[in-house]
């Protein structure tokens, strides 16, 4: 095919249906590209494809920075443009002008934390006085704030982890959280997340556990008198969020241990001596994907029709060990959709 009459319609199509059809991205995510696509044809200006080099590439993206366009949108626009040529090589044996073009680092903004007059909000209004057990919630709410624990951890406190000890500047109270890998850590707590603690302790945990008949030795426990569950503790966090007029958000990761063994092979092996995927640990390995691409190219498609933005995929510690991070989003459709996709990643093969 003639370069210099090579059709930028006919590869922009050709592109974009291969980002529907084989990639299976999102309307949405398709009408992105398409709007980038749109900004550099009308910068090549009838030029043909088979004249754009990395000089023209680099006047394509002075003339992003010259129309004030953000960092992030510049960053976008580029990724979309190496796409884009990445494809018509591909398919149209057009020449990569985008190989020597290094991706651009857009800043990556840190979460806003929380102003004191926020934190307020949220504690006022985690306690109702028609519902005395939100005393809980309260005193979770004042530990979190303390103590900085996640709420993994916070659930997994056990009353004999809070402890008093004297000081030269008097007594503080000190907890015991467990943290990933079974690592503990010793905090102090502050006076108000103390009193908090000591009110559910003294008016509302006795009720709960009496509700039970096995004594239980967990510091926050629910309505049935056995010990809190993570998600309990994440709505009652979104709850509360929302009463105080606020939105919580979130990023997560998903972990996982993949082996070659079938259910039913498994099943006869006891679940001893499974054979792993990778079988090497190399941590945060971003090759270490690479053997089981087709299962986890599955995974992030499904995720995005979810509405999840996979951030990363790499290979974590332990043999066979993958792990999949997500961008930030709202609090109650990543817990939600990471139970669901927990449940849906054991039934994937690869």
């Amino acid at each position: 095919m003639d370069m210099q009459t090579l059709n930028f319609d006919l590869v922009s199509t050709s592109f974009l249906n291969h980002l529907t059809i084989e990639r299976g991205l999102s309307v949405h995510t398709i009408a992105a590209y398409r709007r980038d696509l749109v900004k550099f044809e009308n910068f090549l200006n009838g030029r043909p494809l088979g004249e754009v080099d990395p000089q023209v590439i680099s006047e394509f993206e002075v003339s992003l920075k010259s129309a004030q366009a953000s960092p992030a949108s510049i960053s976008r626009i580029n990724s979309t443009v190496r796409s884009f040529f990445k494809h018509a090589m591909s398919e149209f044996g057009v020449a990569n002008p985008t190989f020597e073009m290094s991706p651009s680092q857009s800043k990556r903004r840190l979460p806003k934390a929380l102003t004191v007059e926020q934190i307020m909000s949220l504690i006022n209004a985690a306690y109702r006085e028609s519902e005395p057990i939100t005393l809980r919630d309260q005193a979770m709410i004042e530990l979190l704030y303390s103590s900085g624990a996640r709420v993994s951890e916070l659930v997994g406190i056990n009353i004999a982890d809070i402890a008093s000890v004297q000081s030269a500047d008097g007594e503080i109270t000190t907890l015991k959280l467990r943290g990933k890998g079974s690592k503990e850590r010793i905090v102090p707590l502050g006076s108000f997340a103390t009193k908090a603690i000591t009110d559910y302790l003294v008016r509302i945990r006795p009720m709960l556990a009496a509700k039970s008949s096995k004594t239980n030795t967990a510091l926050f426990l629910n309505s049935r008198g056995a010990r809190l569950t993570r998600q309990s503790a994440w709505n009652m966090v979104i709850r509360t969020a929302k009463d105080a007029g606020m939105e919580a958000m979130c990023g997560t990761e998903l972990e996982f241990v993949v082996y070659k063994d079938t259910y039913e092979e498994a099943w006869n092996k006891g679940y001893k001596n499974l054979i792993p995927v990778n079988q090497y640990n190399v941590d945060y390995s971003i090759l270490g994907g690479s053997r089981i691409e087709p299962l986890l190219r599955r995974i992030r498609l499904s995720m995005a029709k979810a509405g999840m933005t996979v951030e990363s995929v790499k290979g974590e510690c332990n043999f066979g060990q993958h792990e999949i991070a997500f961008k930030y989003s709202m609090l109650y459709q990543i817990v939600i959709t990471t139970s669901f996709i927990r449940t849906v990643l054991k039934k994937l093969p690869i």
